[in-house]
């Protein structure tokens, strides 16, 4: 069955327009549960049109707690918030790297990720995010280290993308230029969650050092990024996080720095990663990737899971990536990622668990 809109409404970033398509796709999709499982279509691979996809994750690793129902269809409610977000500005013709941004944004306000709204805390009990986005048409990079008054990371790594000659801004510095840009309006309480403020307060009684006092909580888990193909066939990647529980204040991660945790170039490939961000700046773990595409004629499958599972260690994270044609590639070797993409056919699926572990499944002809 197919199934098709009119939408009138003209796409503009950031915009209460583009929220109320966002609910809409998301109740269509409540209403149309195949939507849901059907696998992803070989199409633009034989097709010379590559076709809009994105991709998405909320972080790899052990998901803490009981997987009960109800709290599996939060994950899967919030990732297709994301997709929903992405795939609209790709289906009205939007550019890849809108739309990596808008999906993340979204993530960043999910308390259940570790990133924005959830991100976990320093040793000092205080928050310190990292974000990236890499536009592949011109592979011209935005980068915040260290930030800690901006809700959403990724928009001020846009602004440094867009309206600087620089890649990366951290510390003191990245909230200036977050608040003069009117993109830091938020307090250090707004990112507290419950579960984070537990693992700190663990880990600073085996240090030795006394508790933390205790705020407000809520819950979340795993960093978060967003990788997508548009209908020019641009790439573009953005990943954003919360970093390391328990971190030394000043700790950087793989995600700020581009080809370790965040890549995209045209006509190559379009990744974000999720793991371990030491091993992953170590051996340039995204730009890994590219190299293996470019320089051995391995497909953006093959080359994820040559480094996922030969470069880096067992449980050492996860990536998604996108290439110029075909589907997405989404692979990991811990416990679970949570993850999902949506492409130009109507193909939607979320997932959390091993299922799918390498990609998504393509449907037989």
């Amino acid at each position: 069955m197919s199934h098709t809109f009119d939408l009138p409404i003209r796409f503009g970033r950031h915009s209460a327009q583009l929220a109320c398509i966002v609910f809409l796709f998301i109740t269509f999709i409540a209403h149309n549960p195949s939507l849901g499982s059907e696998p992803l279509s070989n199409k633009a691979e034989s097709n010379s049109d590559p076709g809009w996809t994105i991709a998405i994750h909320g972080g790899a690793g052990t998901i803490a707690g009981e997987m009960t129902a109800a709290r599996e269809t939060v994950y899967h409610t919030a990732l297709r918030r994301a997709l929903a977000a992405g795939s609209y500005v790709l289906a009205e013709g939007g550019a890849a790297v809108d739309a990596v941004e808008e999906a993340v944004r979204i993530l960043e306000n999910e308390p259940i990720f570790n990133a924005g709204r959830g991100a976990v805390m320093t040793i000092d009990g205080t928050f310190e995010l990292d974000a990236a986005i890499m536009d592949g048409t011109n592979m011209k990079t935005g980068a915040v280290a260290g930030i800690k008054v901006a809700s959403n990371p990724i928009s001020v790594a846009r602004a440094v993308m867009d309206q600087t000659d620089h890649v990366l801004i951290g510390g003191p510095a990245a909230d200036r230029f977050a608040i003069d840009k009117g993109l830091g309006s938020v307090s250090q309480e707004y990112f507290f969650t419950p579960s984070r403020f537990e693992a700190i307060q663990n880990r600073r009684n085996q240090q030795g050092l006394p508790p933390l006092e205790n705020p407000v909580k809520r819950d979340s888990q795993g960093t978060v990024g967003a990788v997508a193909r548009d209908q020019a066939g641009n790439l573009a990647a953005a990943t954003s996080t919360g970093g390391r529980s328990g971190k030394m204040s000043g700790r950087i991660g793989d995600t700020p720095i581009a080809g370790a945790g965040n890549y995209a170039q045209n006509g190559v490939v379009a990744v974000s990663g999720t793991g371990i961000g030491e091993e992953f700046i170590r051996h340039s773990a995204s730009a890994q990737v590219a190299w293996f595409i470019k320089h051995s004629n391995l497909t953006v499958q093959q080359a994820t899971e040559k480094v996922i599972h030969e470069i880096l260690k067992p449980d050492d994270g996860g990536m998604i990536a996108v290439g110029p044609v075909g589907i997405p590639a989404m692979t990991f070797s811990t416990k679970a990622m949570s993850r999902g993409y949506a492409d130009a056919s109507g193909n939607v699926q979320t997932m959390i668990g091993p299922e799918g572990t390498s990609s998504p499944k393509a449907s037989q002809p």
